[in-house]
């Protein structure tokens, strides 16, 4: 593992400490990184498609995973998930190949059902 304070490209991805899982002696490429992206305390895998506007906090994101824009995320993530747009999770965890729509919350300590409907 390696710690980066700082990725620039055409687009800036502000970061506390995040850690960009290696393959080999490289560091893992991001798929696509979008505008206005911050990240703290996070893991990310290779192969990662982060869409704009997009909270990541300790999280843990493994290869292949694609996040909408304006997702708000606090979550472990499994191998090829898919996170829609405008989605709110916490303390939850996503599994491999799974889909989360677009939308979808977890529920708050005290409201009963499920808001959070995953594929």
């Amino acid at each position: 593992m390696c710690g980066c304070g700082e990725i620039t490209s055409r687009h800036t991805l502000k970061t506390g400490h995040i850690l960009l899982v290696r393959r080999g002696r490289r560091l893992a490429k991001l798929r696509h990184i979008g505008e206005k992206v911050t990240a703290e305390s996070s893991t990310i895998g290779s192969n990662v498609k982060i869409g704009d506007r997009v909270k990541l906090n300790n999280v843990v994101v493994m290869d292949s995973v694609s996040i909408g824009r304006n997702a708000v995320l606090q979550i472990i993530s499994g191998v090829g998930a898919t996170i829609g747009e405008i989605c709110n999770l916490k303390d939850c965890q996503v599994g491999g190949m799974c889909m989360v729509v677009n939308g979808a919350k977890t529920v708050e300590k005290g409201e009963r059902g499920v808001s959070c409907l995953i594929d």
